[in-house]
């Protein structure tokens, strides 16, 4: 799971229920989640981790354990979360 990940524009739910985000996954453990608006660009900084099929994260700055269910393709592409 490593790595960036970004939201497809063409998709229509992803862009109503997420918005334009980049998912930064980085080996520690760390999340970077970037929201880009219009004129700015929001940064969450959370941890994950992954059991299973759930990534669990959470925001140290409001502390609360958050488990979203996730799939990727068959060529390991397309990072597909649902709620």
């Amino acid at each position: 799971m490593e790595g960036l990940w970004k939201s497809d524009p063409n998709d229509i739910i992803t862009q109503q229920h997420y918005g334009d985000v980049i998912l930064e996954f980085k080996n520690n453990n760390q999340l970077i989640y970037t929201i880009h608006e219009e004129d700015k660009e929001q940064k969450t900084f959370m941890t994950y981790e992954v059991q299973g099929n759930f990534l669990i994260t959470d925001q140290p700055s409001l502390p609360q354990k958050e488990q979203t269910e996730f799939s990727f393709n068959e060529k390991e592409t397309v990072l597909t979360l649902t709620e």
